[in-house]
């Protein structure tokens, strides 16, 4: 099983910058090639939430980490067992 946090930007680099950075995502998958939803970690319209970082500990919590606001590290902690996935829309 493998999880994965990251800010959702689309396509190519776009013409403001790398776009917005004001929702964290987690998803989820179990070969690594087909992704689910599972949560959005953090949002707000203002807000910038980026550079995530995870790491899955021995007694089998994931520890996230990422700039919040540009003013500190934030650190979340969850059970990956709790998590419900819902398959991620795919845009053409």
């Amino acid at each position: 099983r493998h999880l994965l946090l990251y800010n959702h930007m689309g396509g190519g680099r776009r013409s403001e910058g790398w776009g917005k950075r004001n929702i964290l995502h987690l998803a989820i998958s179990e070969d690594g090639q087909r992704w689910k939803a599972a949560a959005i970690v953090e949002q707000a319209d203002t807000g910038e939430f980026s550079y995530p970082s995870m790491i899955q500990t021995r007694d089998g919590l994931v520890h996230m980490t990422y700039t919040w606001n540009r003013k500190r590290v934030k650190h979340v902690v969850l059970n990956p067992a709790d998590l419900v996935s819902q398959p991620i829309a795919v845009f053409d």
